[in-house]
């Protein structure tokens, strides 16, 4: 639809003039902090996004106590600007009681909005308002890479099977996790639409004067970094083998690793000498330092609905790599490194070939800035507000 057609959709006021659509948003969290995960990222851009829109109009459903992850003064959050309403519930007891009775609606709480967006995987009975939600992954129900309790998945795919049947239109993050869905759930493929994620700001142009401090874990030796963490999901194993394999032939090239650690992988990452890992709560500023600095970037994950940190390794001009699973390939794009993990010494091979070959690394850094600058958090909330304005 194009966009004149869209303006006639918007609701018009009993004077006639065009009012804006209100968007309702619930995270099932409070306010964010400055720095999230992925998902957590969606949630902050798209609000912010929105509220440029002069045909869209955002405001924030928070339960009644924030979950410990989330801000609690207004004025640190990147939205504790935003028109906010606290829910008389806690997110758990709501949550219970959508998933058993269906009850009580949200639009209870949403007076005068057009739609209900969850900028991820939740159901929240909409009642007579517009539905939305992004798919982020559907890792929990692949049992081919998610060992976790049958029980758990099947109760997940229940309440997940509700809210796709429920939803207007459905937004997912790539064709990949399009094409997951659609095997996965019961799904109409007509309201699935692809919404890429994209770079925070705090990694497009220049970065803040003054060096960020930076832990005293991470040595002067040039380093490869993962951010996301030592998890199965994020492709531990090949990290502690690709730092085994580095410190095998005497590499100056350490790994440096941001995020949690599984427990099963924290005796074998405390054996690795050239490999560190710092837990979260550095400042956006020091992960753009962090990246910024580092020779390689790498994302070795089993499985990715996504993959933002290639994106924005990419953007500050340092070289990336992705594994050959799941949505990874089709974010690296055709011109992408894309490996086999488990293959070490190709992988080794790799990393070490991007720190001292000049043209290679010249080569890859300049695709990794065109292939970045392709996704924005503008263009993905566009396709969001068309969506909204087609159902008028």
């Amino acid at each position: 639809m194009n966009s004149a057609a869209q303006e006639d959709n918007l609701p018009r006021s009993d004077s006639g003039i065009k009012s804006p659509l209100e968007i309702a948003i619930w995270n099932a969290s409070g306010l964010p902090p400055q720095f999230t995960t992925g998902v957590g990222k969606v949630f902050i851009n798209m609000a912010l996004e929105f509220e440029k829109m002069h045909d869209l109009r955002p405001t924030l459903l928070l339960p009644r106590t924030d979950p410990v992850n989330s801000e609690s003064d207004p004025s640190r959050s990147p939205l504790g600007h935003l028109p906010r309403r606290r829910l008389p519930l806690d997110r758990i007891e709501l949550e219970i009681l959508w998933r058993t009775i269906g009850r009580p609606l949200i639009d209870r709480w949403a007076d005068g909005a057009d739609w209900i967006y969850c900028p991820r995987e939740l159901w929240c009975p909409p009642g007579r308002l517009r539905y939305a939600i992004t798919v982020h992954d559907v890792f929990l129900f692949e049992p081919e890479v998610w060992s976790g309790s049958l029980r758990l998945r099947l109760q997940k795919k229940l309440v997940w099977q509700r809210a796709l049947d429920r939803a207007d239109v459905v937004f997912t993050v790539s064709e990949f996790t399009r094409q997951r869905i659609l095997v996965l759930f019961r799904c109409d493929p007509e309201k699935i639409q692809v919404t890429p994620n994209a770079v925070d700001s705090i990694f497009l142009g220049p970065r803040s004067p003054g060096k960020q401090p930076l832990p005293e874990s991470i040595s002067n030796a040039p380093y490869i970094l993962q951010v996301g963490g030592l998890t199965r999901k994020k492709g531990a194993p090949s990290i502690i083998a690709l730092s085994q394999e580095l410190d095998r032939r005497n590499s100056p090239l350490k790994v440096v690793v941001i995020g949690p650690i599984d427990p099963e992988f924290q005796s074998a990452a405390a054996k690795c000498a050239a490999l560190t890992v710092i837990g979260r709560g550095l400042a956006p500023e020091a992960i753009r330092w962090v990246t910024e600095d580092a020779r390689v970037a790498i994302l070795p994950s089993v499985y990715e609905g996504f993959g933002i940190p290639v994106l924005e390794a990419m953007a500050v001009g340092v070289p990336a790599i992705g594994s050959c699973h799941a949505s990874l390939p089709e974010i690296m794009g055709p011109g992408g490194l894309v490996v086999d993990p488990s293959a070490t010494a190709k992988f080794a091979d790799l990393v070490e070939s991007l720190h001292f070959n000049l043209g290679e690394r010249a080569a890859a850094i300049a695709y990794g800035r065109r292939r970045a600058s392709e996704f924005s958090w503008q263009s993905t909330a566009a396709k969001i507000r068309g969506a909204f304005l087609d159902f008028g």
